[in-house]
Parts: C-alpha cells; sequence; structure tokens
C-alpha cells in the first residue's frame, strides 16, 4: 500500500530519526498505523542512540527539509501533521514556514527538548515559533557548543521539559 492509493488518512510526521524506534518518526508511523492512518515522514535530524541512551544529533540541512515538506504536501493527501524534535532554529522556522502556509492542516506540536538520558535536543537560548496555527515559547539557559549539531554532551540538568501549544482559528 502507497499513500496514493491508501483508504486511511495520511498524516505526515515532522521529527529525528531515532535508529531504536523508541521515538521519532518510526515510533510516530508505527503509531498512526495502529490507528489506521498511513505515516509519511520528514526527517528533522539523525541521531546515534540506542535503548540506553543518545550518542550525537546531527541536523538535516533545512533547506533538505523544505524540500522534502513541499514534496510530501504537494500531492493534497496530508490530512494532519505531527510535529516532534525541531533541533535547531533553522528547522523551526522552515516548520514554522510550512505551518503558516497551511493553516488549516490539524497539527500536533510535540517537541522534544532533551531525551530521557539528558542529551539536549534543541539548541538555542529559547525560541518562539508564532503563526497563525501554533505559539510555541521556551526559557532556559543552555550552554554553547552542547547539545543538538554541536557534538556535545547534555548540560546534566534533570527534568522535562515545559511547553505549550495552542491551535487557533
Amino acid at each position: 500500500m502507497d499513500h496514493l492509493n491508501s483508504p486511511w488518512p495520511v498524516v505526515l510526521s515532522i521529527a529525528g530519526f531515532d535508529p531504536s524506534a523508541g521515538a521519532g518518526i518510526l515510533a510516530d508511523t508505527k503509531t498512526f498505523a495502529a490507528h489506521n492512518c498511513y505515516g509519511v515522514a520528514a526527517i528533522t535530524a539523525m541521531t546515534v542512540q540506542n535503548s540506553q541512551g543518545v550518542s550525537s544529533v546531527h541536523p538535516v540541512d533545512s533547506s533538505l527539509l523544505r524540500e522534502t515538506l513541499l514534496s510530501l504536501l504537494a500531492y493534497g493527501r496530508v490530512k494532519a501533521l505531527k510535529i516532534g524534535m525541531l533541533c535547531n532554529k533553522a528547522i523551526a522556522e522552515v516548520v514554522c514556514e510550512i505551518l503558516e502556509s497551511n493553516p488549516s492542516l490539524p497539527s500536533v506540536l510535540d517537541p522534544v527538548l532533551r531525551s530521557s538520558t539528558d542529551f539536549d535536543l534543541l539548541d538555542g537560548a529559547g525560541w518562539i515559533i508564532s503563526g497563525s496555527t501554533c505559539f510555541l515559547a521556551f526559557g532556559g539557559d543552555p550552554q554553547p557548543g552542547r547539545g543538538c549539531g554541536a557534538g556535545g554532551n547534555a548540560r546534566g540538568e534533570s527534568g522535562e521539559h515545559e511547553g505549550r501549544s495552542t491551535q487557533t482559528g
């Protein structure tokens, strides 16, 4: 079955690739299938990890992400978006552009800031994605050169992120 001939709704996961399939696009597409949805995906980052933890994170080029998203959305079959790991500002900006240009497309914003083993999965001191579809703001005091795309280790802080998303329209 392919998404062009699927009787199921097509859902697009925009997230990282976890080779152990515990999170990211592999976990998303398994969940979609369990709910009779056909999953397609755009990768934001490749991770080096196993079930014990993340070793490194390598963001994709934002232009490649944009090209992938536009290609997947071009046929008009995608009925919803699920957004996970964004990794960096450039990737978040591409996703925001997609959300703004598709305001009627239902979206679930479920970003990941840090792995369960305290590896940072989003760079920067804090960022805001805003548009007609979503609003998300995070604070914090990350240390430059660590985590997503920097090849560094986690800061050693504990706890999960606090975030919110609001769909309007």
